[in-house]
């Protein structure tokens, strides 16, 4: 399912510009409605012990801004979207925006213009894509984090394998497909912040392949890691 939230800016947002987890923050109050669920993802997740995933993901802020001290500055009204194959994530998400009308986004209170909501996932075998939000892929050596671009070999097989976990926390069984991603261009890099440490994401435009049911998935939960952290959102051409 799909949230498009319409947010009325009347007190002049300003963010850290690695405010993706502000965000995210603000997302977990808005499913605080059901506050059994809300403190089951934000304490635990699915999954096992170690690899625990939230199943949701969420675009950047979208409005015109300007960065002003290293801070940015929205100038008008805002809109955010967000993303979750749980049906009951989804539910208590629109009854916090119906009850309380309104976003917190750190300090700063949004009222909502108006919500609108989807489900159509995207259920197709194939399809041109291109990055809402970085894509990141990552593992572990030596006690450091390596990051990747779509540009090495084992981009495509640590998607996948992230897939399968993701997938399995959510089903308890494996995907019915791989995904296969084909760049369309060149990717473009992006390093940010999240929580003090820095982290590194491509933006790309992809040629997706994989049983329809794969594809919804990765639409509604993202690509790569870091989902619930403003990455791997996407939406096909």
């Amino acid at each position: 399912m799909q949230i498009i939230i319409h947010m009325e800016n009347i007190n002049g947002l300003r963010l850290p510009l690695d405010y993706g987890y502000r965000v995210s923050s603000a997302i977990y109050r808005l499913a605080y409605a059901d506050e059994d669920y809300s403190a089951f993802l934000h304490d635990c997740g699915y999954g096992e012990e170690g690899r625990r995933y939230k199943l949701f993901t969420y675009s950047p802020l979208k409005g015109h801004y300007r960065i002003e001290d290293k801070r940015i500055c929205f100038d008008g009204d805002i809109s955010l979207e967000v993303r979750s194959i749980s049906e009951r994530f989804c539910e208590a998400v629109k009854s916090t925006l119906l009850t309380n009308g309104s976003v917190k986004i750190m300090d700063t209170v949004l009222p909502v213009k108006m919500t609108e909501i989807y489900d159509r996932p995207l259920t197709v075998a194939e399809a041109d894509i291109k990055t809402v939000s970085p894509i990141v892929v990552s593992s572990s050596e030596n006690g450091k984090t390596v990051y990747y671009s779509p540009e090495d070999d084992c981009w495509e097989e640590m998607i996948n394998l992230t897939l399968y976990r993701k997938f399995t926390a959510a089903y308890d069984e494996g995907p019915p497909s791989v995904v296969k991603l084909g760049l369309l261009g060149k990717p473009k890099k992006v390093v940010t912040r999240v929580k003090g440490i820095w982290v590194t994401g491509y933006h790309a435009r992809l040629h997706l392949a994989a049983h329809p049911l794969v594809t919804a998935f990765l639409y509604e939960t993202g690509l790569g890691a870091k989902n619930s952290q403003v990455f791997g959102m996407f939406e096909d051409l």
